[in-house]
């Protein structure tokens, strides 16, 4: 009887675990400016976006956190960031609270911190230019 016992936990911590998984983000890119970056004290960047209201971006990657700081402080554009979940291999990871990089929380909500991946500076939009319309039937 134990044995079955034991095979039905493992069986629904096994469909948990999967169903979990099932949600991370393998990889995403999202086009906005930065609105800020900063260094945690235990040495890892924490990159907000300006139209980011749901997210963090961080990286242990001195040379990708600077560099986001130097396109804050001198790129009048937007950036391409490249973003996913963060694994249990990165360096960000840790089993404590699931990320290094810290998780923000106000109330009942929580933010989400996400693997900065890379970031790279692109022009800014033509705010001024007509966009697009579907044609009209």
């Amino acid at each position: 009887m134990n044995h079955h016992r034991i095979l039905v936990i493992l069986l629904v911590l096994t469909l948990f675990t999967a169903a979990c998984n099932a949600h991370r983000v393998r990889s995403g890119t999202l086009r906005d400016t930065i609105f800020s970056v900063e260094e945690t004290n235990n040495g890892y960047y924490r990159v907000w976006m300006t139209h980011d209201d749901i997210a963090g971006y961080c990286t242990q990657n001195r040379e990708t956190g600077q560099y986001a700081l130097h396109l804050l402080r001198n790129h009048n554009g937007e950036v391409l960031l490249d973003f996913r979940s963060i694994n249990e291999g990165d360096p960000e990871h840790s089993w404590w609270n699931s990320s290094d990089c810290g998780s923000i929380s106000s109330g009942d909500s929580t933010t989400a911190m996400f693997y900065l991946v890379s970031v790279v500076p692109v022009p800014a939009r033509d705010s001024l230019a007509t966009p697009e319309l579907p044609p009209s039937n």
